[in-house]
């Protein structure tokens, strides 16, 4: 084991205060940890001090996601810009469903500088772990695994979201408080070789599955070959979405029975063989405001456990899009996508006949009723990544390589018969029409998961659903988001994406 090399004092406190004085907050599995008490002579000592900090960077990774400020979250604005999820209020939600943003909104502003700070302090905390004299090399092994793997996820949301971004993956600029590093924007390619070799690198150190609930919501080999999908899927690499997706199908996922299931607070442990990835939420005040912003308010809503729940309800899933469902025979409808409800007086009530302004779509429910909520906030984990998302990523992957194809189709039904609806015929398709029937399937499968603003960019299709729907401004620039205009206040050298 090298010896931990010896910063001076000066680059050790920078680097402290920008890793580690942060309170991380989530449920059973990441327990919450203070680290204003971090100092250069103090840190680290202890396999438990490198646990702490490694549970600082997961934060991030939840921070925008449906916290207080929902407006900013990861999911609003990646579906709120599509066909899925419509706003009935103005100010900055009309920025997003509209395509009315610019480079100083503030959502994108929060999602750059939380991400490419996350990258920054996984850069920090993985050379203290690779410098750390712990006498569990496996575990030393294992938490430089998922330290990599979460700056790969960091860099892919910002790919994703802005093109090719500048990344702080050396330790010396990290570290170094003298000089200010400027560098322009690297290339696509270097960007997309980057997240690769990390994933690549790091995944088959990561434990297949967790048997312990201290480790709910960790990283696992899935999480990590699931990135990598995600990134082929974005440069449409079919070919290793095949091979990917093969693999992550060898690995013991499966749909659970019933898809309601998958979304409920029963179901938050290392048992659940659906989700891949979820970000651990407490309803005291680190839970979701989900339900506040999408069950309907007028005529007013009652939770089925009895639970009290604020509600604001301005955004929902606009009709034509609750039309591609089969009504009567299709269980993602129902209490996960609303259209039928009692309201607070017992009335049954069918929202589509409502006139009212928030009566916009139906109520895009999602996740099932948490018994802990409190107010605002529900306590459901957020399902980031899940086996039905591979198994529709593999469909669309061999239809376009061979299809369409047996394969594709028996993919296909095995995501419908979980909902019991009409599975599809085997003959009749071309390979235009099974991937156009993909692309509406991963919407009714995968709606308000932060997956299908992607989706329709990658089918050349974002801007034409927007028009559909009367989002007129909406241009071909609209496929990546501008850069904060503060970003170039700090550095002159990074241009802007084009349109801006």
């Amino acid at each position: 084991m090298r010896q931990m090399r010896r910063y001076t004092v000066n680059k050790l406190v920078v680097l402290l205060l920008l890793c580690f004085t942060l309170t991380n907050c989530t449920d059973e599995g990441l327990e919450p940890q203070n680290f204003d008490k971090l100092t250069p002579d103090n840190f680290p000592q202890s396999e438990e001090d490198i646990s702490a900090a490694l549970t600082a960077i997961y934060n991030d990774m939840g921070v925008n996601w449906m916290h207080t400020y929902i407006d900013n979250d990861h999911i609003t604005v990646n579906e709120l810009c599509t066909d899925m999820l419509i706003s009935a209020w103005g100010g900055g939600w009309q920025e997003k469903d509209r395509f009315l943003w610019t480079e100083n909104s503030g959502f994108v502003k929060s999602l750059y500088f939380g991400y490419s700070k996350a990258v920054t302090k996984a850069t920090l905390l993985l050379d203290l772990l690779e410098a750390s004299e712990i006498s569990n090399a496996e575990l030393q092994e294992r938490y430089i695994a998922e330290v990599r793997v979460l700056r790969a996820y960091f860099a892919l949301q910002l790919y994703d979201l802005y093109g090719p971004v500048p990344l702080t993956t050396d330790i010396e600029v990290a570290t170094d408080i003298n000089t200010i590093h400027q560098p322009e924007r690297p290339s696509k390619q270097e960007v997309v070789n980057f997240i690769v070799t990390e994933l690549n690198a790091a995944a088959d150190k990561l434990p297949v599955r967790y048997s312990s609930g201290n480790d709910y919501g960790r990283l696992t080999q899935g999480a990590a070959l699931t990135m990598l999908m995600k990134l082929h899927l974005i440069e449409k690499d079919f070919a290793a979405v095949a091979q990917v997706t093969e693999t992550i199908m060898g690995l013991g996922y499966d749909l659970l029975d019933d898809y309601n299931d998958v979304f409920s607070t029963k179901t938050e442990n290392n048992e659940n063989k659906e989700v891949i990835l979820a970000i651990p939420k407490i309803a005291d005040g680190y839970g979701t405001t989900w339900y506040a912003v999408v069950l309907p308010q007028t005529p007013r809503y009652r939770p089925i456990t009895g639970i009290t729940v604020n509600i604001w309800g301005g955004l929902k899933t606009p009709w034509s899009v609750y039309d591609r469902y089969e009504e009567d025979n299709d269980d993602r409808l129902g209490d996960a996508m609303i259209r039928y409800y009692h309201d607070t007086d017992g009335n049954l009530v069918d929202f589509r006949e409502q006139t009212n302004a928030k009566a916009v779509g139906a109520s895009p429910k999602k996740y099932q009723e948490d018994p802990d909520h409190m107010g605002n906030f529900q306590g459901n984990d957020i399902v980031r990544y899940r086996f039905a998302d591979v198994i529709l990523a593999r469909a669309e992957a061999l239809n376009e390589l061979n299809g369409p194809t047996a394969d594709v189709v028996a993919l296909v039904n095995r995501i419908r018969n979980r909902v019991h609806t009409t599975p599809i015929e085997e003959t009749g398709w071309t390979k235009e029409t099974m991937r156009d029937y993909i692309l509406d399937e991963r919407g009714r499968e995968l709606f308000c998961e932060g997956h299908r603003r992607q989706d329709l960019i990658r089918h050349g299709k974002l801007i034409e659903k927007a028009h559909e729907l009367g989002r007129l401004d909406a241009a071909p620039h609209h496929v990546l988001f501008p850069l904060p205009q503060s970003l170039f206040d700090e550095n002159p050298n990074v241009t802007q994406n084009p349109g801006y």
